[in-house]
Protein backbone atom coordinates (compact mmCIF):
# COMPACT_ATOMS: atom_id res chain seq x y z
CA UNK A 1 0.00 0.00 0.00
CA UNK A 2 2.68 2.18 0.80
CA UNK A 3 4.36 1.63 -2.67
CA UNK A 4 1.27 2.59 -4.41
CA UNK A 5 0.93 5.80 -2.40
CA UNK A 6 4.69 6.71 -3.56
CA UNK A 7 4.05 6.45 -7.10
CA UNK A 8 0.82 8.01 -6.77
CA UNK A 9 2.88 11.16 -5.45
CA UNK A 10 5.36 10.70 -7.79
CA UNK A 11 3.17 11.08 -10.48
CA UNK A 12 1.34 14.54 -8.64
CA UNK A 13 5.16 15.38 -8.57
CA UNK A 14 5.46 15.12 -12.50
CA UNK A 15 2.42 16.34 -13.99
CA UNK A 16 2.79 19.45 -11.35
CA UNK A 17 6.73 19.92 -13.14
CA UNK A 18 6.02 18.97 -16.65
CA UNK A 19 5.74 21.65 -19.25
CA UNK A 20 4.54 21.92 -22.80
CA UNK A 21 6.45 24.41 -25.28
CA UNK A 22 4.02 25.47 -27.85
CA UNK A 23 5.98 26.04 -31.14
CA UNK A 24 3.34 27.21 -33.34
CA UNK A 25 2.97 30.19 -34.71
CA UNK A 26 0.39 32.90 -33.53
CA UNK A 27 -2.31 33.68 -36.35
CA UNK A 28 -2.36 37.39 -37.12
CA UNK A 29 -4.24 39.45 -34.43
CA UNK A 30 -7.51 41.30 -35.68
CA UNK A 31 -7.83 44.83 -35.59
CA UNK A 32 -10.79 46.20 -33.99
CA UNK A 33 -13.69 47.71 -36.61
CA UNK A 34 -13.68 50.70 -34.85
CA UNK A 35 -10.39 51.07 -35.28
CA UNK A 36 -10.38 50.54 -39.07
CA UNK A 37 -13.13 52.83 -39.30
CA UNK A 38 -11.78 55.94 -37.63
CA UNK A 39 -8.58 55.49 -39.59
CA UNK A 40 -10.62 54.99 -42.55
CA UNK A 41 -12.44 58.03 -42.16
CA UNK A 42 -9.21 59.95 -41.46
CA UNK A 43 -7.33 58.51 -43.91
CA UNK A 44 -10.50 59.89 -46.17
CA UNK A 45 -10.64 63.78 -44.34
CA UNK A 46 -6.89 63.87 -44.54
CA UNK A 47 -6.35 62.75 -47.61
CA UNK A 48 -8.15 65.34 -49.74
CA UNK A 49 -6.55 68.04 -47.30
CA UNK A 50 -3.34 67.07 -48.21
CA UNK A 51 -4.76 66.70 -52.03
CA UNK A 52 -6.07 70.64 -51.11
CA UNK A 53 -3.02 72.00 -49.31
CA UNK A 54 -0.50 70.55 -52.29
CA UNK A 55 -2.89 72.41 -54.68
CA UNK A 56 -2.58 75.81 -52.47
CA UNK A 57 0.85 76.06 -51.23
CA UNK A 58 2.42 77.35 -54.30
CA UNK A 59 -0.62 79.37 -55.25
CA UNK A 60 0.15 81.11 -51.65
CA UNK A 61 3.95 81.22 -52.34
CA UNK A 62 3.51 82.54 -55.97
CA UNK A 63 0.63 85.13 -54.73
CA UNK A 64 3.29 85.90 -52.01
CA UNK A 65 0.05 85.87 -49.88
CA UNK A 66 2.61 86.92 -46.64
CA UNK A 67 2.44 90.45 -48.17
CA UNK A 68 -1.25 90.72 -47.82
CA UNK A 69 -2.25 88.32 -45.10
CA UNK A 70 1.10 88.68 -42.71
CA UNK A 71 3.79 86.61 -42.03
CA UNK A 72 2.42 85.36 -38.68
CA UNK A 73 -0.78 84.17 -40.27
CA UNK A 74 1.34 82.70 -43.54
CA UNK A 75 3.09 80.84 -41.15
CA UNK A 76 -0.01 79.72 -39.31
CA UNK A 77 -0.89 78.22 -43.02
CA UNK A 78 2.51 76.60 -43.51
CA UNK A 79 2.33 74.97 -40.29
CA UNK A 80 -1.25 73.76 -40.75
CA UNK A 81 0.41 72.60 -44.76
CA UNK A 82 3.15 70.93 -42.70
CA UNK A 83 0.49 69.42 -40.36
CA UNK A 84 -1.50 68.18 -42.96
CA UNK A 85 1.17 66.51 -45.22
CA UNK A 86 2.80 65.07 -42.45
CA UNK A 87 -0.55 63.29 -40.64
CA UNK A 88 -1.33 61.46 -44.10
CA UNK A 89 2.25 60.13 -44.49
CA UNK A 90 2.08 58.98 -41.33
CA UNK A 91 -1.69 57.86 -41.46
CA UNK A 92 -0.73 55.72 -44.55
CA UNK A 93 2.06 54.06 -42.42
CA UNK A 94 -0.37 52.84 -40.12
CA UNK A 95 -2.79 51.55 -42.30
CA UNK A 96 0.20 49.53 -44.02
CA UNK A 97 1.41 47.99 -40.49
CA UNK A 98 -1.93 47.12 -39.24
CA UNK A 99 -2.32 45.41 -42.60
CA UNK A 100 0.86 43.27 -41.74
CA UNK A 101 -0.26 42.73 -38.17
CA UNK A 102 1.44 45.42 -36.09
CA UNK A 103 0.39 47.98 -34.17
CA UNK A 104 2.91 50.63 -34.11
CA UNK A 105 5.42 51.65 -36.53
CA UNK A 106 8.84 53.40 -36.47
CA UNK A 107 7.91 55.54 -39.29
CA UNK A 108 4.87 56.32 -37.75
CA UNK A 109 7.08 57.70 -34.84
CA UNK A 110 9.71 59.42 -36.89
CA UNK A 111 6.41 61.07 -38.55
CA UNK A 112 4.99 62.16 -34.90
CA UNK A 113 8.84 63.34 -33.52
CA UNK A 114 9.13 65.54 -37.14
CA UNK A 115 5.85 67.21 -36.33
CA UNK A 116 6.92 67.71 -32.73
CA UNK A 117 10.11 69.26 -33.88
CA UNK A 118 9.16 71.47 -36.60
CA UNK A 119 5.85 72.99 -33.65
CA UNK A 120 8.51 73.43 -31.23
CA UNK A 121 10.87 75.38 -33.71
CA UNK A 122 7.85 76.88 -35.04
CA UNK A 123 6.98 78.60 -31.27
CA UNK A 124 10.63 80.09 -31.43
CA UNK A 125 10.27 81.56 -34.70
CA UNK A 126 6.86 82.41 -35.36
CA UNK A 127 7.23 85.25 -32.42
CA UNK A 128 10.20 86.80 -34.32
CA UNK A 129 7.88 87.45 -36.94
CA UNK A 130 6.49 90.82 -38.07
CA UNK A 131 2.68 91.60 -37.13
CA UNK A 132 2.97 89.07 -34.32
CA UNK A 133 0.84 89.25 -30.91
CA UNK A 134 0.67 87.79 -28.05
CA UNK A 135 -1.35 84.51 -27.23
CA UNK A 136 -1.09 85.48 -23.83
CA UNK A 137 1.21 82.31 -22.85
CA UNK A 138 4.95 83.06 -23.33
CA UNK A 139 7.69 81.81 -21.94
CA UNK A 140 10.39 84.42 -21.25
CA UNK A 141 8.92 87.32 -22.61
CA UNK A 142 9.73 91.11 -21.25
CA UNK A 143 7.58 93.87 -22.98
CA UNK A 144 7.08 93.26 -26.91
CA UNK A 145 10.00 90.61 -26.81
CA UNK A 146 8.38 86.61 -26.65
CA UNK A 147 11.16 84.08 -26.79
CA UNK A 148 8.93 81.39 -27.42
CA UNK A 149 5.11 81.02 -27.64
CA UNK A 150 3.89 78.75 -25.61
CA UNK A 151 0.60 78.13 -27.40
CA UNK A 152 3.05 76.75 -30.12
CA UNK A 153 5.38 74.82 -27.69
CA UNK A 154 3.09 72.69 -26.08
CA UNK A 155 1.47 70.95 -28.79
CA UNK A 156 5.56 70.38 -29.91
CA UNK A 157 6.39 69.24 -26.50
CA UNK A 158 2.91 66.65 -26.35
CA UNK A 159 4.09 65.35 -29.84
CA UNK A 160 7.60 64.87 -29.06
CA UNK A 161 6.16 62.49 -25.94
CA UNK A 162 3.96 60.61 -28.47
CA UNK A 163 6.53 60.29 -30.54
CA UNK A 164 8.73 58.82 -28.04
CA UNK A 165 6.10 56.45 -26.62
CA UNK A 166 5.47 54.91 -30.28
CA UNK A 167 9.22 54.76 -30.94
CA UNK A 168 9.47 52.79 -27.86
CA UNK A 169 6.12 50.53 -28.76
CA UNK A 170 7.95 49.77 -32.11
CA UNK A 171 11.11 48.64 -30.27
CA UNK A 172 9.05 46.52 -28.21
CA UNK A 173 6.97 45.43 -30.85
CA UNK A 174 10.28 44.16 -32.88
CA UNK A 175 11.73 42.59 -30.04
CA UNK A 176 8.47 40.06 -29.34
CA UNK A 177 8.28 39.24 -32.94
CA UNK A 178 12.33 38.50 -32.77
CA UNK A 179 11.62 36.17 -29.62
CA UNK A 180 8.59 34.22 -31.32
Amino acid sequence: MMNEEGKVQEERAVQVNDFAVDTQKEGRKRTPRRLKVLLGLSLVVTGFAALGCLWSLPWMIKAREWEEAGAVAFAGRILFVFTILISFAGLICIAKDLHAGRMFSGTLARCVLLLGVIYTAASVWIPRLSGYHSSGYEILSSDAFVLIDGTILLPGLLLLVLGSLIREGARMQKEQEEIL
